[in-house]
């Protein structure tokens, strides 16, 4: 979904004004440069938010830590499960990595949701995520595999 923020900065992180909405089938992989941002029809002043459900990899029933990693320009904020895991959404800034952690259990279900905001200038929307002793690096989320 993405939505038009206007001039105000921070961008709001809600809107009744929808541009589009849609499916991610790939990685969770965007450098729009300074194109339109998604089908949003937009280049500036605009907001991204993905939203979905994953199943946690690994053995059931065991906690793992999940690394997250944000690579954004400008803003941006990922919450699993209702838990703030990365929150930069008032950056104004390049494309930009922001880490964060959170302890889930594999086997079981959670939400997910993604916003990045774009200000002026390039856009940039990443999302990475590590499972340690699952992954041994950092991989894109995907909206097939993953979500």
């Amino acid at each position: 979904e993405t939505w038009y923020c206007g001039s105000s900065w921070p961008c709001a992180t809600s809107s009744s004004n929808i541009l589009s909405s849609g499916t991610i089938t790939g990685d969770v992989n965007y450098n729009w440069g300074g194109g339109l941002v998604l089908d949003s029809g937009r280049r500036d002043y605009v907001v991204v938010k993905l939203t979905g459900q994953f199943t946690m990899p690994g053995t059931a029933g065991e906690l793992y830590t999940v690394r997250f990693r944000n690579q954004d320009d400008d803003g941006s904020r990922t919450i699993i499960n209702g838990t703030t895991v990365i929150e930069d959404w008032s950056g104004l800034h390049g494309a930009s990595n922001r880490d964060g952690s959170i302890q889930l259990i594999g086997g079981q279900t959670y939400s997910y949701e993604r916003l990045q905001s774009e200000w002026t200038g390039g856009s940039v929307l990443r999302q990475y995520w590590k499972v340690e002793g699952y992954h041994t690096n950092y991989v894109f989320m995907n909206g097939i595999s993953d979500f």
